[in-house]
């Protein structure tokens, strides 16, 4: 009976141990690269960031994942939900949102 109690505890803490281990999508960095396409907020205006080079927003773009983004930095999600976007964020082509964009680059 001892042995059988000892090898139930020892399943269990391989268990614990194992699912600690695992790494949720969530908690993975987003890589970040000069040539990442997105829209970004820097100096308090919105930029088109695009194989590195940066063009000053003047219209309301619509992402491939059918968010809109304004050029004074609102995104409008399919939720109906409205974010503001802040300096050094930027949001990318399927509306996903990076933090200090800029300053990785």
């Amino acid at each position: 009976m001892k042995k059988v109690l000892i090898i139930l505890v020892a399943m269990v803490f391989a268990t614990v141990s194992v699912n600690a281990q695992v790494t949720k999508p969530e908690q993975k960095k987003a890589t970040f690269h000069k040539n990442m396409t997105c829209y970004m907020m820097k100096d308090g205006k919105m930029y088109h960031s695009m194989g590195g080079k940066e063009t000053l927003m003047e219209k309301e773009m619509t992402l491939k994942n059918g968010e809109k983004v304004m050029p004074d930095g609102v995104c409008k999600m399919k939720d109906g939900k409205q974010i503001q976007l802040k300096n050094h964020e930027c949001i990318d082509e399927m509306g996903k949102i990076h933090r200090n964009y800029h300053k990785k680059m």
